[in-house]
């Protein structure tokens, strides 16, 4: 028999360390932490519910909706996607309406589809991993991920309930939005 062990390698005891926790941060240590925690969540529009975020301009909303006789009035804005894309706008129809040079390479999927045909479907149009996985009608980045293996790629499949985007990936540094808008009356508008 080895010394502090058993012949069958598992340690007796007598022969386990102890170790000493780290001493526990001071109370006004953890309290300051979940008070910063919280000033940036309350402090920072994107962490907020989508119902708060946009209870104050629903009374302002409706209104407008009933003078206008309709709740998307303002698609006569963007009148080249469904709802001016506020809601329910296909992502695919959107890029149709954009040169292919400007977004990244897109395949369309219907929900259900077997991951073998999927992963047939992706060599066949010379996509390979990291690839982008979005649904094709989405909202606020549900359901985004990035996909880094056949497993991420099969377990997206199984678990998507509605037709996706699957995209080639594009490592840039920096991402930009561009918001347009134009006032009525005005002859040019504003980015």
């Amino acid at each position: 028999m080895r010394d502090k062990e058993t012949t069958t390698g598992i340690q007796r005891p007598d022969a386990i360390e102890t170790v000493t926790p780290p001493p526990a941060r001071p109370l006004r240590h953890r309290w300051f932490g979940m008070l910063k925690e919280t000033f940036i969540r309350t402090s920072h529009w994107e962490y907020w519910p989508v119902y708060v975020f946009y209870a104050p301009v629903i009374p302002y909303w409706l209104w407008l909706s009933l003078r206008a006789r309709t709740l998307f009035f303002f698609s006569a804005a963007n009148p080249g996607m469904q709802n001016a894309g506020f809601t329910l706008a296909k992502k695919t129809a959107i890029y149709r309406l954009i040169p292919a040079a400007y977004y990244p390479k897109t395949l369309l999927y219907p929900a259900g589809i077997a991951s073998d045909a999927l992963r047939q479907s992706l060599d066949e149009n010379g996509l390979h991993f990291p690839l982008m996985a979005k649904p094709d009608i989405g909202d606020r980045g549900v359901q985004v991920k990035l996909l880094h293996t056949v497993s991420d790629l099969e377990a997206y499949c199984r678990s998507s309930k509605v037709d996706f985007l699957i995209q080639e990936f594009v490592d840039y540094e920096h991402e930009a939005g561009v918001f347009y808008y134009r006032f009525p009356g005005e002859a040019h508008g504003h980015i």
